[in-house]
């Protein structure tokens, strides 16, 4: 980043709208991180909003944010400073944080406490009865640490859920590379 660029966080969470209904709400927040944090947090930037019927299919409702992202990263964007002077600034944002619900819907992987839910690993889980039906939990493993999840090991488990029509390795559905 050079002297001038800005750099973002951003975020999204859903809000349900109505208690009779499966509508929500889910906006796309930024913060400019170079202000004052008085200030950052007084002036918060609408990335994008989604209001609808259950939840936001993520790839759609993040892909023209993302797709302006791309530019102003690479290209930026030109500004006039107190004195008409043009200056151009870069905009790049940090990682997209939301809580652990959301985030397995913006990764496309099964819900964090489903099977192959963890989005670090591989550890599968294991099934245990709760009230009247089951959750999945993840004891600690003693004897040998599950394999991490990298980017590459991703993007084949999506390759196969996208070619197979199904979860891998909780990938739900494949993603462009």
């Amino acid at each position: 980043m050079g002297n001038h660029d800005i750099s973002i966080t951003w975020g999204s969470d859903g809000a349900a709208i109505f208690k009779s209904s499966s509508y929500s709400i889910w906006p796309l927040t930024m913060m400019v991180n170079e202000l004052p944090y008085p200030l950052r947090r007084k002036h918060v930037l609408m990335g994008g909003l989604w209001f609808g019927n259950g939840k936001p299919h993520f790839p759609t409702f993040l892909k023209p944010v993302i797709e302006e992202l791309n530019v102003l990263s690479s290209v930026g964007l030109n500004l006039e400073d107190e004195d008409g002077n043009i200056i151009t600034r870069k905009v790049f944002p940090g990682a997209l944080t939301c809580e652990s619900v959301a985030r397995c819907q913006l990764q496309e992987l099964t819900q964090y406490n489903g099977r192959h839910g963890c989005s670090w690993c591989y550890h599968s889980g294991e099934q245990v009865a709760k009230g009247n039906g089951h959750t999945n939990v993840y004891p600690s493993l003693q004897d040998e640490l599950p394999q991490k999840r990298d980017h590459q090991s991703y993007i084949c488990d999506a390759q196969r859920a996208l070619d197979t029509n199904s979860s891998v390795n909780g990938v739900k559905n494949g993603v462009s590379t």
